[in-house]
């Protein structure tokens, strides 16, 4: 049973679609595998982060053609320290700009246990996660 996709932050994502999003039953079982295999193989001072986003696309879904929030995760494997600012842009503003991660009360963490999460012995932590 894929978990993994579930627990990972969607960037950008309204909160009213987070729902939409689950509703489909999406097959990342492969985002499981990969995990576990890092974690098992895992080498000094290397790190593995997942977030991910979704994009809007009109699809035929139970019968119906309507827009359907399709997730997409990425995934980031390094030993360097990823960027801690945020860049900010959207539609409806005119103006964008880069803020600290701290300032929108953002961190990035490593995944770490994915194969516990699975029979709900843990809960997988992913990066870009907000407090």
């Amino acid at each position: 049973m894929d978990q993994t996709w579930k627990e990972v932050f969607l960037c950008g994502t309204e909160w009213g679609q987070f729902e939409e999003v689950r509703q489909v039953p999406w097959d990342f079982e492969h985002l499981d595998d990969f995990a576990d295999k890092f974690l098992a193989e895992k080498k000094d001072g290397e790190s593995l982060y997942m977030f991910g986003g979704t994009e809007p696309q009109m699809i035929a879904y139970k019968g119906d053609r309507k827009v359907i929030p399709i997730p997409f995760i990425t995934v980031v494997r390094t030993k360097a320290p990823l960027p801690d600012q945020l860049g900010m842009e959207s539609v409806q503003k005119t103006d964008g700009g880069i803020v600290p991660m701290r300032k929108m009360k953002m961190f990035w963490s490593p995944v770490e246990q994915a194969s516990r999460m699975r029979n709900g012995s843990m809960r997988l932590t992913t990066a870009c996660l907000t407090s």
